[in-house]
């Protein structure tokens, strides 16, 4: 009698996330957790369900996802399901959820957020309802202590006197190094404000820091409250956007505050394509721009660092 094969356990990262979902989709996603090779087990990222088609869990290769593992739930999605599915990822209430749902997300608890995709409603050029909801993505928060490595170097070794733009593509883990500055920052004794808009920065210890964190506030509004409200020395904040962030970091630094602040690209070219990007590094808020690259399968960044003197030639 041949011996069965050995099946996975559920990393511990993981689990939180299960306990979000109807008990039919958790054991759906916890069987083919199982069912895949141990390297792809510990490196999932995303959470993909969709009513129709291909659900699966994405993986990290450092640059993007490099595989899925799919989810099968042949004759176990349905309509009413995924219904089921959202409803309960609204917490009972997707009325209370319609001002993010129209922003493509469902901010959920302990640091995890759902990312939507389904039928915009459009009244007078704005989105006014987001309905029949086709396919959700839950993006699996983890902590990796030291993740921010030699960009907390640089800070502490210039007597925490910098601002800092982190960038990568997506899904390359930006979020994860912040939360470990957001913890390291606080740790040692520094005022720091954290404006969480998507409730991504609370999570894997960071919201028990000792940081302030500004929960649910639209990026520059945050920022301004911040520096009014709390006196911090840093202003954390995710994925930087359009003319009204870049005020608002230029609000704080007029002020004395400094910002550690990530945004989507490549290459520091490409974040000079962007017009708020590029008049913020004009304007010299910026001491380091730092680029995050890792391997597949590895928790450790690859940094690429370029200081203010040369983004000031780059931006001519």
């Amino acid at each position: 009698m041949k011996d069965k094969q050995p099946k996975n356990q559920i990393p511990d990262y993981i689990k939180p996330a299960l306990q979000l979902f109807p008990d039919a989709v958790r054991l759906a996603i916890t069987d083919a957790i199982r069912r895949t090779s141990p390297q792809l087990a510990q490196n999932v990222t995303d959470i993909r369900l969709k009513r129709r088609g291909t659900s699966y869990l994405s993986v990290s290769c450092g640059e993007g996802f490099a595989d899925k593992i799919p989810i099968d739930f042949r004759g176990i999605m349905t309509d009413k399901l995924f219904a089921d599915l959202v409803f309960s990822l609204c917490d009972g209430s997707v009325y209370a959820c319609a001002d993010t749902l129209r922003e493509g997300y469902i901010d959920l608890s302990d640091g995890f957020r759902c990312g939507v995709c389904g039928r915009a409603s459009v009244k007078n050029g704005a989105i006014s309802e987001v309905h029949d909801i086709d396919s959700v993505c839950i993006r699996v928060p983890r902590a990796v202590p030291g993740a921010s490595g030699l960009v907390w170097e640089m800070l502490r070794d210039g007597g925490f006197r910098d601002s800092v733009l982190v960038y990568s593509p997506p899904g390359t883990g930006k979020t994860t190094l912040l939360r470990d500055l957001i913890i390291k920052l606080a740790g040692a004794g520094l005022p720091v404000s954290v404006i969480d808009s998507r409730g991504e920065l609370a999570a894997c210890g960071a919201y028990d820091s000792g940081a302030d964190f500004f929960r649910g506030y639209p990026k520059a509004e945050g920022m301004v409250s911040a520096v009014r409200s709390m006196s911090p020395l840093y202003i954390v904040c995710d994925e930087l956007g359009g003319r009204a962030d870049a005020e608002a970091v230029l609000y704080a630094r007029s002020c004395g505050v400094y910002t550690i602040a990530s945004a989507h690209g490549g290459s520091v070219d490409e974040l000079l394509l962007r017009p708020e990007l590029r008049d913020l590094i004009r304007a010299s808020v910026f001491s380091l721009i730092v680029g995050i690259r890792r391997a597949p399968g590895s928790r450790e960044f690859d940094f690429t660092v370029t200081r203010h003197n040369e983004l000031l030639k780059a931006a001519q």
